[in-house]
């Protein structure tokens, strides 16, 4: 399972501006946390970029296209002249698409989450929607231009507990099962544990030490001949 995460505008393009934070701040702070969540738990996550800088839009989308991702996430903050503004709100291309199934579940966790207006899922002709070739979504947060959205979306607590909401509505999507994604490694220890060569029950993460790789090797040998 791969997907890429595009955080919306960077470098020359601050994105949306609140009173005294830029979005394209926020929308990488936002999805270098939800890179690292769903790397946690077993997803080969990508970020379109990983500090402040700019990139053209084709160019996120070649970055998905190329990786073969199954899905693309682009996150960003809505922004309004009117200060009163608020809510979250979801984007994809098309109503009768896999991406528009995905929103719906990305965007009930986040209003649920946010307690504030849920602007629902609406389909629109976004480049980032139209140009990859897998189902694609764009999520506005919240609106930098409202300050009390604006102090959550700055706000440390508020970040960690909204990318971990998404997080779960990602594996609530997928079908995994205990909130986690299947380990990619998954297969070959527990192929390894029914030959023997690795004994009783370990986190996959987990480092070893120089006699845990000694023994398993003298195992690998024996089995061997």
């Amino acid at each position: 399972m791969k997907i890429v995460i595009d955080p919306g505008h960077g470098g020359k393009d601050p994105g949306a501006l609140g009173s005294y934070s830029r979005e394209k701040d926020i929308n990488l702070i936002l999805s270098l946390k939800l890179r690292d969540k769903l790397i946690a738990g077993g997803i080969n996550a990508i970020c379109t970029r990983e500090d402040d800088r700019y990139i053209d839009l084709q160019t996120r989308c070649d970055i998905a296209n190329n990786v073969e991702a199954n899905y693309f996430i682009s996150i960003h903050c809505n922004g309004a002249k009117d200060p009163r503004a608020g809510g979250t709100e979801t984007y994809c291309y098309r109503k009768a698409s896999e991406a528009y199934r995905l929103a719906q579940v990305l965007q009930n966790q986040m209003a649920a989450f946010n307690k504030n207006i849920n602007r629902g899922v609406k389909t629109v002709g976004f480049y980032v929607l139209r140009h990859t070739r897998m189902p694609a979504v764009l999520i506005e947060a919240m609106f930098i231009t409202n300050r009390q959205e604006e102090d959550k979306l700055n706000n440390a607590q508020w970040q960690e507990g909204f990318t971990g909401i998404l997080t779960r509505a990602i594996y609530e999507y997928l079908g995994f099962p205990d909130g986690k994604a299947r380990h990619f490694a998954q297969d070959a220890y527990e192929a390894w544990k029914a030959k023997g060569i690795i004994l009783g029950e370990h986190d996959l993460d987990d480092p070893i030490t120089w006699g845990q790789y000694l023994i398993t090797q003298e195992r690998l040998k024996t089995l061997e001949e």
